[in-house]
């Protein structure tokens, strides 16, 4: 099994604690898996009316992962950088799927963050079709501008339609991409983190964009990502 995500050659958004720990817990909880981190060059920046629904440079770090699995011979986790792990999850691949995404409650109901492919030749047909979808919204952003608005990133729009069409399997983030809107129903059954928004704030020092009240799951996260940054290297 493959854990992979990516670093951009030039840190456009400071991941390097990011980094850190995602290394450190996936070698943690995944001690037999090859653990990979892509290192790519920082997606170009251009401006256009639509960026703010754009998430290019995830759709950008999703494609360029999703081609590199594609090259192996193995069952993968593809995840963004600013993930904790919580646990093993290789538990997953006990579940019959080719490809198995993550889901919230709300509108835009996929989070593109984490994303389960098991090497099978459905696994790489669908693995492929997201990609081409990916890249044909994220290179015509204007046609799909309202698809974008609505799933909030080319390849999160791309996994969500396959999702909708249920040819890819659904999980629910609590357990494997705790996001915002999970992070009420965190637990000891929670195998994966996902440190975006108020936790990215928190992480960076910075005021969270979302207020929690004092005793709120969202701390108890953050004491345990700092405790992992705090560890020493591996």
């Amino acid at each position: 099994m493959i854990v992979v995500t990516v670093n951009f050659d030039k840190n456009i958004s400071d991941f390097e604690n990011m980094i850190r720990v995602w290394k450190r817990t996936a070698r943690k909880y995944m001690p037999d898996a090859t653990i990979k981190v892509l290192e790519i060059p920082a997606p170009e920046k251009i401006k256009r009316s639509c960026d703010k629904y754009m998430a290019y440079s995830s759709t950008y770090a999703f494609v360029e992962m999703a081609k590199w699995v594609l090259q192996q011979n193995d069952n993968a986790i593809i995840t963004d950088a600013d993930i904790m792990f919580l646990g093993d999850c290789s538990s997953v691949f006990k579940n019959e799927f080719d490809i198995a995404c993550t889901i919230r409650e709300g509108r835009c109901f996929v989070n593109a963050g984490v994303l389960f492919y098991r090497n099978t030749k459905k696994g790489r047909l669908l693995l492929n079709k997201i990609i081409s979808m990916s890249e044909s919204i994220y290179k015509n952003p204007e046609m799909f501008k309202n698809i974008l608005k609505r799933y909030l990133g080319a390849d999160q729009a791309a996994v969500s339609i396959l999702a909708k069409q249920d040819k890819i399997l659904k999980l629910p983030c609590e357990i494997w991409n705790s996001e915002q809107h999970s992070w009420d129903k965190f637990s000891k059954e929670t195998k994966i983190v996902h440190m975006k928004s108020s936790l990215w704030d928190l992480a960076h020092k910075e005021k969270p964009r979302i207020e929690f009240y004092k005793n709120h799951n969202v701390y108890k996260i953050f004491e345990i990502w700092k405790s992992f940054l705090k560890a020493g290297e591996w």
